[in-house]
C-alpha cells in the first residue's frame, strides 16, 4: 500500500514481487527496487499499478542489498554486499586463508566510489518525451 502527497486514503498496489528493499519517493513518483535490483515506479497517472523502468542489472546477486538514492538529479541503484551471517567465515583458517587476507578483501566490499556497485536507473526526466523508436 501507499500514498501520494494531497491523498487521504492508502492505495493498493500491485505488484510483481513481494520482496522489495528499498522506496523512495522522486521527482512525484515513488519507486522500489526488489531484491534482484528490478526498479519499479507508481505514480497517479498509472492507477495502483507498479511500471518497470529498469529490468535486474545483468550482473546480480541477491546477496547484495539493494538501494535507491537520488544524486544530482538522477536516480540511482546502489547494490552494497551484506555483511553478518551470511558472510560469517570462522573456518577460513581450516580453508587455508590468513586472517590478514579475510581483514583486507573485507575494505573492498560495499566500496560505493566504484562503477561496479553503482547502476543509474535512468533518466526520469525524459522518460515521458520518448515514443518507441523514435527521441526527441
Amino acid at each position: 500500500m501507499l500514498t501520494f502527497p494531497g491523498n487521504i486514503v492508502w492505495t493498493n498496489i500491485s505488484v510483481h514481487s513481494c520482496a522489495y528493499q528499498d522506496i523512495i519517493f522522486y521527482n512525484g513518483k515513488f519507486y522500489v527496487a526488489d531484491v534482484h535490483g528490478v526498479v519499479c515506479g507508481f505514480d497517479d497517472a498509472n492507477g495502483p499499478k507498479a511500471t518497470v523502468i529498469a529490468p535486474a542489472p545483468i550482473e546480480t546477486n541477491d546477496l547484495y542489498q539493494k538501494y535507491l538514492a537520488e544524486s544530482l538529479g538522477h536516480l540511482l541503484l546502489v547494490s552494497l554486499v551484506r555483511k553478518g551471517l551470511l558472510f560469517d567465515d570462522d573456518d577460513a583458517e581450516e580453508d587455508g586463508e590468513e586472517e590478514e587476507d579475510r581483514d583486507d578483501n573485507d575494505e573492498d566490499k560495499g566500496d560505493v566510489d566504484s562503477n561496479d556497485n553503482v547502476d543509474e536507473v535512468e533518466d526520469v526526466k525524459d522518460s515521458g518525451n520518448k515514443e518507441e523508436g523514435k527521441e526527441s
